[in-house]
């Protein structure tokens, strides 16, 4: 006798529960990247900070007698921009074949926000120690910047 309309406008409830996760799972992936892009723009400017800082030293270096800079092997110093026990660099002075040119590399590693070490002085002391290394003995960062300092005739 009455029959009922079917109202054809208006969504089931299992079509909004696929909505809303399928929503949910697109606001999951943004925010994950919207986090992501915050831990690269800290990574981006203390990379920055770091090599702003090592050309300073490696500048400072070069107007260092010559005859001084083999006895620098192995100095650690302070990172403008960062405080002391948050960042640590290093000087490797290396003689060459030529007794007018020595090998100089400077490397830096620093702590981010989140507490991630960046570079292999994880307790950043300025040297490798036992569980820190990759294997070639030789303190790695991505900031690193190396050069020949010749003999000013």
């Amino acid at each position: 006798m009455f029959k009922r309309a079917k109202n054809t406008n208006a969504f089931s409830l299992i079509e909004l529960m696929i909505a809303s996760a399928i929503l949910m799972f697109i606001m999951i992936g943004m925010l994950s990247t919207y986090i992501a892009c915050f831990e690269l723009n800290e990574f981006t400017r203390n990379l920055t900070l770091t090599n702003n800082a090592l050309q300073a030293k490696m500048e400072t270096l070069r107007e260092t007698p010559f005859d001084s800079l083999l006895s620098l092997d192995g100095t650690n110093f302070s990172l403008n921009g960062f405080s002391a026990s948050n960042a640590k660099g290093v000087i490797d002075v290396y003689s060459t074949a030529y007794s007018d040119l020595i090998y100089v590399r400077l490397v830096a590693c620093w702590k981010q926000k989140a507490g991630r070490v960046i570079g292999e002085d994880k307790n950043l002391n300025g040297r490798l120690d036992s569980g820190e290394d990759d294997g070639d003995g030789v303190l790695e960062s991505p900031a690193e910047i190396v050069s020949f300092i010749s003999r000013a005739e």
